[in-house]
């Protein structure tokens, strides 16, 4: 029949299809932008793998790029997404204070879904960790088994997520009767992790040593305890060290005589629901901007 002459010539041919006909003449690319702080990250890199997986399954492919958490090449990476002719926008936003531009691609009729953080300003639909929820459940772990001196590592004073994993902290403390000292939190800028390292020593000598930790990224945690080593004053069994927001669990734990609890992010809910949400706008769903907010696991 014609249907399989037609195939036969595609495949004698080696013909390829133009997406860029396509698109004209569909209105869509099949691409999805897809930007994030830093595809390094344990947490990001698994979080683009499952994007990859769930765009894959729907006929999408992604330009993917890196802000680096750094405002000025944020802006640059989505003016150029914008010239790439995607059909919308999953993005981790550095800062909620600077939506970098991204509103002008909203208004531009590109549909974007914030990831793991989100800016006030810009009304779009958001897909995150519980991160209040998840804080107060590790800092009630550390309170639950006799720390009272509590130190939180905060990796960032403008990403949503990092302020809502410190106001996680800072309930979970009111909640048990605790004070909040504002000196026992200490803000760095992650990824620049030799911040974290120096304000732990430096709040170590000018404090003394606290008997938790509470670490708002997975690197924070063997940081903590690399400097905890260095002081030589590393006791699994004096200072309990635990957060993470990671992935998946450390695969240096088993080393460990004391294993740490962690918070585990669920990355697949995550892309799925980022991507179904995209897809729902993408396919002309102008319904108000959701936010959903996905449990995260505590693993001990």
């Amino acid at each position: 029949n014609t249907r399989e002459t037609v195939l036969n010539a595609i495949k004698t041919l080696g013909y390829k299809p133009d997406l860029i006909a396509r698109s004209l003449r569909t209105g869509h690319t099949l691409t999805i932008g897809v930007l994030v702080p830093n595809v390094i990250a344990g947490y990001f890199g698994q979080l683009v793998t499952d994007l990859e997986l769930e765009l894959a399954e729907r006929g999408y492919s992604m330009f993917l790029a890196n802000s680096l958490e750094n405002q000025e090449r944020e802006s640059r990476m989505l003016m150029l997404l914008s010239t790439r002719s995607i059909d919308g926008l999953l993005h981790v936003p550095i800062s909620q204070k600077n939506d970098s531009g991204v509103g002008q691609l909203i208004n531009d009729g590109i549909p974007v879904v914030f990831m793991d953080r989100y800016s006030p300003e810009v009304k779009t639909d958001t897909v995150m960790t519980n991160n209040i929820q998840a804080a107060k459940q590790a800092t009630n772990y550390l309170i639950n088994s006799g720390c009272k001196s509590i130190v939180c590592i905060s990796f960032h004073d403008e990403a949503s997520s990092a302020l809502s994993r410190v106001e996680g902290y800072k309930q979970a403390l009111l909640e048990n009767g605790l004070s909040i000292d504002e000196n026992m939190i200490l803000r760095t800028r992650w990824p620049s992790s030799e911040s974290a390292k120096i304000k732990l020593s430096a709040h170590i000598d000018a404090y003394g040593l606290p008997d938790g930790i509470f670490c708002t990224v997975e690197d924070f945690i063997s940081e903590s305890i690399g400097v905890l080593r260095r002081l030589g004053v590393y006791d699994e069994n004096r200072v309990m060290v635990t957060g993470g927001f990671a992935a998946s669990e450390y695969p240096w734990h088993d080393l460990l005589e004391r294993p740490i609890p962690i918070v585990r992010q669920n990355t697949k809910m995550i892309a799925r629901c980022s991507v179904e949400m995209l897809m729902e706008r993408i396919n002309g769903d102008n319904s108000p901007p959701r936010i959903a907010l996905i449990p995260a696991d505590f693993v001990i």
